[in-house]
């Protein structure tokens, strides 16, 4: 069997955005570890990849999501330029929008999310099943080791990492679509401040414990970043149809700057990503080394069943 290509969850062409042309144009990066995070300076390549990362045997073209992919990471230099200087502009608004969708669904952060998420799931629905089973089973033998499998807690129910994927990957122009049609702040970084990023970008920012659906974050280059509120509806299945939402400018607060940074490297994976050597973010990735972005579920009791409520935050590991 061949072996799968080494393929980028985050884009080179993203990634380009943030190098050091003082330092050959290598990016400075931040090795989370429980013990001490590592410093070093890396090239852009040579970051963020995984085997077959662009693969998904849910669909009859393996490599489908290359398809789209391809649409979006040549154009992703030049539109960020043109949105940067004429924030009207629809096309790069699109080609930005699409690639958002892209990294903030299918980085390997979110993807242990979405496979947690499916599991708990899972473990929530199996006395509901158990209950079914006692009711629409007739042969009681049958019914007797279903219901015992559904219950007995040593037997784990797991979800192949592919499955979220896809599902996540039918919806990918979906999702691009309402965050097209969203609310954009585009943001200038503080005077004497750079944005970071990291190898899982796109980030959701909740302001409080209230703002249960929040906004999507991502830094575009160490000057600029983008703020979004998805259009909560809907979007035409018709891309030609789309229509912008709005779109304001201006300096971030100092304190929106510094918590948004602070939650870029609560929610890496592995690594956090910056355009010069900066103490700051060294001491807050040590800081902060232990987090990553977690799978919060509760249920509710509701009628015959109950009700599921999914979060995704950044948490310090057990």
């Amino acid at each position: 069997m061949a072996k799968s290509q080494k393929d980028h969850f985050v884009p080179v062409t993203y990634l380009n955005k943030f190098c050091d042309s003082a330092k050959r144009n290598l990016l400075h990066t931040y090795a989370k570890d429980d013990r001490e995070v590592v410093y070093t300076c890396s090239k852009p390549r040579k970051v963020c990849t995984e085997r077959g990362g662009d693969e998904n045997p849910y669909f009859e073209d393996t490599t489908i999501l290359r398809d789209f992919l391809n649409e979006l990471e040549p154009r992703w230099s030049d539109a960020v330029d043109r949105l940067i200087n004429d924030h009207m502009d629809s096309d790069a608004r699109y080609i930005v929008s699409g690639l958002i969708a892209y990294m903030s669904t299918w980085v390997p952060a979110v993807r242990k999310v979405f496979v947690s998420l499916m599991e708990d799931e899972l473990k929530a629905l199996r006395p509901m099943f158990a209950h079914h089973a006692e009711s629409e089973i007739d042969d009681p033998i049958e019914r007797r080791m279903l219901v015992e499998g559904l219950l007995d807690p040593n037997i784990i129910a797991s979800v192949d990492p592919h499955f979220p994927r896809a599902i996540v990957l039918k919806n990918m122009v979906q999702l691009a679509g309402r965050l097209f049609e969203g609310n954009w702040m585009l943001c200038n970084a503080p005077e004497g401040q750079h944005f970071i990023t990291s190898d899982n970008p796109a980030v959701k920012w909740h302001r409080d414990h209230n703002d249960f659906f929040g906004k999507t974050y991502l830094p575009l280059t160490p000057d600029w970043s983008v703020i979004i509120l998805p259009n909560p509806d809907k979007p035409t299945v018709d891309v030609s149809a789309l229509l912008p939402g709005d779109i304001e400018t201006g300096e971030m607060s100092v304190e929106a700057f510094e918590e948004l940074r602070e939650l870029t490297i609560k929610c890496a994976d592995r690594i956090v990503i910056s355009s010069r050597h900066d103490e700051c973010v060294m001491e807050l990735a040590q800081r902060f080394r232990k987090w990553r972005l977690t799978n919060l579920h509760d249920t509710f009791p509701s009628g015959n069943g109950f009700l599921s409520l999914f979060r995704m935050r950044p948490l310090p590991s057990v």
